[in-house]
């Protein structure tokens, strides 16, 4: 067995371990660590035993997490996220009797299932300003495990296959490594020492795998969270922001090569066939899905009855079908218009969040939680731009985003009531004495 294979499994196994006998906090950090060091890509899978990792941990980190004593416990309670993600995975399981493929639309379900108690479980136990602090830095460390791999290999075009489930495409890979260099950026802005210094470190491996992406929709989706970054930043960090923006700027381009210029070049003038032309040109068909199917094909019924609705001519040469290229299409083509609304819901639900986080501001949110919330915000804003370029339904990294924003709207809320009732004088609020 390889030393590489002995020591990912060893920190997995340890983690498992640790969620028994310390915390569960440690299974989902085995979880995290498996995602990232994902076994079906590694040239050592044939040195460990074929067995569901990411699902051993999972399980791990959902039963060890029944047990512990969180002030979250209540998941349900005032958490529209929540019912939002379990009401659209109810809904897949209604659809059963009438899935265009029955067994893609299982293994879908059955994945959305999965993620309802994924939310459950991250809820729960990142239920303390540490913890949330620690999931956000396992994830900033992934996403520099996947760049140093982009790194260290031999890329000719794009960078296609890397990441784990629901980023193992470019875009995809792409949207997930954005999340991670915005939360990367935020850490470098406010947080003292060796942390700031870690996050100085890893940035550059995250950009420059954006970069071997290709991907258009992670440009415009980092430009656009942009403004996002700068609304929920706390005053007294906007400075340091706006510094740290132009130092990313400088490396990006830096970083950037021609191929990659060549590719966002087309986004300014669409000439010829372009992915844009064509994404546009899908939309039609699709709609035209929808309204034979109003209540939903099912999973992946858009990319099943793509033949039978869209031109030739925009199929893919290799599979002669086409997929949904924007996350509210593919929603409204497999799930109907229920999976619309509710996808459109939890949106909706994720913008309200960060402005009633925002306006906690004025009464002493304390501002290593309005640093998260900046983080957590713009990394959101930029999965959602990036799926209106990409089907993102599967990208478990908006689970992981959506679930932290639960528990830091917790954690905001009890840390303000606890500043207003006790004697101290709270920020923007006069004192009572």
């Amino acid at each position: 067995m390889s030393i590489t294979a002995v020591a990912v499994l060893a920190i997995y196994l340890m983690g498992i371990l640790l969620a028994f006998t310390r915390h569960p906090f440690f299974a989902l950090l085995s979880y995290l660590w498996i995602f990232y060091n994902d076994p079906a890509k590694a040239w050592w899978s044939a040195d460990i035993p074929d067995l569901r990792y990411s699902l051993i941990a999972a399980v791990a980190a959902f039963i060890s997490a029944l047990s512990l004593r969180s002030p979250q416990s209540n998941w349900w309670q005032d958490n529209a996220g929540a019912k939002l993600i379990a009401a659209y995975a109810l809904w897949m399981w209604v659809q059963v009797p009438w899935a265009i493929n029955l067994g893609a639309h299982l293994d879908g379900t059955i994945l959305a299932t999965k993620y309802v108690v994924l939310y459950y479980t991250i809820y729960k136990i990142a239920s303390e300003e540490k913890l949330i602090e620690g999931f956000l830095w396992a994830h900033i460390v992934g996403c520099f495990l996947l760049g140093w791999t982009a790194f260290t290999s031999n890329v000719t075009g794009r960078l296609e296959s890397l990441g784990g489930p629901g980023a193992d495409d470019a875009n995809l890979l792409a949207a997930h490594m954005v999340t991670g260099v915005a939360i990367a950026g935020f850490m470098f802005v406010g947080l003292p020492g060796y942390r700031r210094l870690a996050a100085f470190l890893m940035i550059p491996f995250i950009l420059n795998t954006i970069i071997l992406t290709q991907s258009r929709a992670a440009a415009l989706a980092t430009i656009a969270s942009l403004p996002a970054a700068w609304y929920l930043t706390p005053k007294a960090q906007r400075r340091f922001v706006l510094i740290a923006v132009v130092l990313a700027a400088v490396l990006f381009l830096s970083l950037a090569n021609e191929e990659f210029w060549n590719r966002i070049s087309t986004i300014l003038g669409i000439m010829g066939e372009t992915t844009q032309e064509v994404r546009l040109e899908i939309i039609g068909p699709q709609f035209r899905m929808f309204l034979d199917h109003p209540l939903g094909t099912g999973h992946r019924g858009n990319e099943f009855l793509s033949p039978q609705y869209i031109p030739m001519e925009f199929l893919a040469a290799d599979t002669g079908t086409r997929s949904a290229h924007n996350i509210f299409m593919a929603a409204l083509v497999d799930q109907g218009f229920p999976g619309l609304i509710l996808l459109t819901g939890l949106c909706a639900w994720v913008g309200v969040s960060l402005r009633r986080l925002k306006l906690l501001d004025a009464q002493g949110l304390p501002p290593l939680l309005g640093l998260y919330r900046a983080a957590l915000g713009t990394a959101l804003v930029s999965c959602f731009v990036s799926g209106l370029f990409s089907n993102m339904l599967k990208a478990e990294v908006q689970i992981w985003l959506v679930a932290l924003l639960a528990s830091l709207i917790a954690r905001s809320k009890s840390a303000v009531e606890k500043l207003n009732n006790s004697d101290l004088p709270v920020a923007g609020k006069e004192s009572p004495h």
